[in-house]
Formats: C-alpha cells, structure tokens, sequence
C-alpha cells in the first residue's frame, strides 16, 4: 500500500522487483509518499534470528538525497528489532538508497526460565582502616548459580554464604566467587559474605564498592558504615539519598530511612547487626558509579578551622576587607558548596559556627586585657580623638622674661604704628 500527500495511490507490476506509482497528485512539488509493507515473520521468530527487510527506492540510477535518511526500527512486546551489521542500533542513518535488503536481528525481551533474575539487591559497605567487610543480600529468582566479580589485585579473602539461611559453598573462578543455586527455579535469598585485606587511609578516602554484582541487577541499595570519627563530604550525582535531615540539639545529621532490621526485611533476609558507626544509604541501579569520599572529624575541624581563623585575622587588620561585597561572595560560595555538595555545606557550617564562636571569644578577651584608651574592635590606622598632637602654632600666653626691668606685657611684640591721612 501507497499513498501519495495521505490519499491511497496505485502500483502496475513491471516485473521482477519494479513497479511503478501511479497518482493524481504526483506533481513537480514537494510531495509525502508513504509505504505500508507487511512482512511475515512467523518462520523467523526467535532470539537472535536475522530477518531482510528491502526498502524501496527509485529506478533512476542518480538518485540525490539531501542530507541523511533516517530508517528507525521498533520491535513489539516480545522482541526488539536492531540492525545485524551496525552493532545492535536501533536507528540506521543511510546517504543514499539501499540497493540491497536491510539484515535486522530479533531480540527477545521476555527473560527465559534458565537466566538469572535479581529482583532487590542491598549492598552493605563496612570501611575499616585495615580491612573492608562487604556483605550482599539478593532475592534471586532462576539460573543455576550467582556470581559476583573481584578486583585483579585481590589475593586472599574470606568468604561466607548463605541460601535461605542455610550455609553453602562458594567457589572461586579466577575473579569471580560462584554460589550454586538450587534448581526448583523457586525465588531464593542469597546471603554472601567477603572479607578482604585493604588499607583506608584514617584522614582521607574514596569508597567504592568492591564486589561487582552481576548485569541485569534492579534496585540496588547501597549502606555505608563509616567510622565513628568519618564523614560522608561527597557523593556520586547518580546516586539517590535515602536519608532525611534530624536536627538533635546543636547538631544536624542525615538518618537513613531504614534501619538495619528494615533495609533487610525488603530482600527477605535475616538481620545481622553490624558494627557501630555512622551509617549512609544510598540507592541506584549503575554500580560502576557507586562512589563516596569520607573524611574524618579531625581534617574537617582543621581545614574549617584555619579557614575562619584566617578571615577573622584579614578582616582585623585590612580596613579594605570589611565591605558588603565581601559578605556577598562569602554568601555566594556557601550557596554554590550547598548545591554541589549538601552534606559538606552541612559540616562546613556547623564547623564553622564552632570556629566563630571562637574567635569571638578570642577578640572579646583581647579587647578586655587591652588598655582602656583603646577598646576598638577593630583596629585601625586612624589616630584617636584624645591622641597629644604636636602643637603646629606658636604659644599665645605671654612669654616670661628675665630682665627685671621689663614686664610681660612689654616683652609681647608691639603692633606696627598707624598713620592716618586726612
């Protein structure tokens, strides 16, 4: 079927693979010929079964396309449909007409009985400064085993598993740890522990996950457990915070929105309480973007600290740097660290209250140990109302003599004579 600026036109079999279009409203103009071709792939159908489509084109042999033909492909509910020759593309863009069928592959979406399905999956990081605890919790449904991949640089690690509570066997393949499911095709609860050798610097760290899970993994979420003295200061922009802000007296701080006993109930596994510490929640789909940097209390209350201690000093003694505009950059830079890093604008400030409060302190003694004369704050080149000046004038009291025979008054220095002229 053809038609020509939407009204149906007709095709004459000229042989072969030609015919030709005939319609009232083929003109000079621009026109919209569209076609309608049904093709029957019942004999094809299966995943990864490779299917020609031909595609009309013009009889001319110089045929002029300006710009680029765009041939998108859409599958339906079962199966996807991309291109064999272009590396699975879903739109194939050609400078000229194809003279040759196009080779598309058939991509089933619907998941077979024998792969793996993993419906949540809770990931639980424990950063210590020797060794790094990593734990998985996955509901798996299918597939005859699960397998989570290691760095290359791992040499030694301890490993437990569990399958609905009950201890299996993990193997190692090269840098991958294997767990044989049980073949009922039922859904399971995967329980696996890793344990390995790593040193995390005490001041200063980057925390990725380790262990990585297998493809196909939905929801993942992601528990830190930093130590008591470490704060989250950055996270991934992929990431979804699963934590709201409590304020408990003078302190504000994140809490996850599921505990321990909680975070696990959603995978159906059994709670294991975890050490102390501080604890983050995060939720994503793309572990290769997992990724946190923890700092501890000590370099935060340093670099926070020097910072505040080194404005009070520059607003002290330049005169030139108390001025409104710098309020405005200070309050432009804090805004800027709140949208890129919430968290670190969070510590930064409480960090920064306790700085201030400090240097207030400070000033307020050396303002009371300082002499009375000078009570200023802030002090300034300017010299004080009170300061003796050298006197620039000559002194008007009469001048004493010491010849006796002359007076005080006599020794002043007499006005010039007058002379009147009538």
């Amino acid at each position: 079927m053809v038609t020509v600026n939407e009204v149906p036109g007709k095709l004459k079999y000229l042989g072969g693979d030609r015919y030709q279009l005939i319609s009232e409203r083929l003109a000079m103009d621009t026109m919209e010929i569209t076609w309608h071709r049904v093709q029957d792939l019942n004999a094809a159908v299966g995943d990864g079964a490779v299917v020609s489509v031909p595609l009309p084109s013009p009889g001319a042999l110089d045929v002029t396309i300006r710009g680029s033909m765009g041939v998108m492909l859409r599958g339906d509910q079962g199966f996807d449909l991309v291109s064999a020759d272009r590396q699975r593309q879903k739109r194939i863009d050609l400078v000229t007409f194809p003279r040759d069928p196009l080779r598309l592959r058939l991509l089933s979406r619907l998941t077979s009985p024998e792969e793996l399905t993993v419906q949540k999956t809770v990931l639980r990081t424990i950063v210590g400064r020797n060794l790094r605890h990593e734990s998985v919790h996955a509901k798996v449904q299918g597939g005859d085993s699960f397998q989570v991949g290691l760095p290359a640089d791992v040499a030694e690690v301890s490993v437990q598993a569990f399958i609905d509570g009950v201890r299996q066997t993990v193997r190692r393949e090269e840098n991958n740890l294997v767990v044989l499911l049980p073949a009922d095709r039922e859904a399971h609860v995967v329980d696996l522990q890793v344990w390995i050798a790593r040193e995390t610097s005490a001041s200063f760290s980057n925390i990725k996950p380790i262990l990585r899970l297998p493809f196909g993994v939905g929801r993942v979420y992601w528990q830190i457990v930093a130590p008591s003295d470490g704060h989250v200061l950055w996270a991934s922009p992929t990431l979804g915070r699963s934590m709201s802000w409590r304020f408990d007296r003078w302190k504000l701080y994140r809490q996850p929105t599921h505990d321990d006993r909680r975070l696990l109930q959603l995978v159906d596994a059994t709670s294991v309480a975890p050490p102390p510490g501080n604890r983050y929640l995060y939720i994503g789909s793309d572990l290769r973007s997992f990724e946190v940097v923890i700092v501890s209390r000590v370099v935060l209350w340093i670099l926070i600290g020097s910072v505040v201690l080194l404005a009070a000093v520059v607003l002290t003694n330049i005169p030139k740097s108390r001025h409104p505009l710098t309020a405005v950059v200070i309050a432009v830079m804090f805004g800027g660290l709140l949208a890129i890093a919430p968290d670190a604008a969070v510590l930064a400030g409480q960090f920064g209250i306790i700085a201030l409060v400090l240097v207030v302190v400070m000033i307020a003694v050396r303002v009371l140990i300082s002499p009375a004369k000078n009570r200023r704050v802030f002090a300034s080149a300017a010299m004080s109302p009170d300061q003796t000046r050298t006197p620039s004038t000559r002194s008007l009291v009469p001048a004493i003599t010491e010849e006796p025979g002359v007076t005080a008054t006599g020794a002043l220095p007499q006005p010039a004579p007058t002379e009147v002229v009538t």
